[in-house]
């Protein structure tokens, strides 16, 4: 895994984001059209020319390549079980 920082907010809940993984590659840095997930909401996001995270749209998200959409959805999974966990230990 690589990681790369970066300062920017989840287009839906503000949380900050200070850092990008790129999974199984090494030093590559994100690019116009790159998808991202919130790790607080689980938003799919992706990255726009100016490399600022922004709300990826419906469709877009339909057009997505089958395998990358399911790469996506298991870290959303992930990151909503996390979310689901922590919020139980305030009950």
């Amino acid at each position: 895994m690589n990681h790369q920082s970066i300062t920017d907010h989840c287009p839906y809940c503000n949380t900050a984001l200070n850092t990008v993984t790129s999974i199984g590659k090494t030093n590559i840095k994100p690019k116009n059209g790159d998808s991202s997930l919130c790790h607080h909401c689980a938003s799919i996001l992706k990255f726009d020319h100016n490399l600022k995270l922004i709300a990826m749209t419906t469709k877009e998200i339909a057009n997505l390549e089958p395998d990358h959409l399911a790469f996506l959805n298991r870290g959303r999974a992930l990151i909503l079980k996390r979310v689901i966990n922590i919020s139980s230990n305030f009950e």
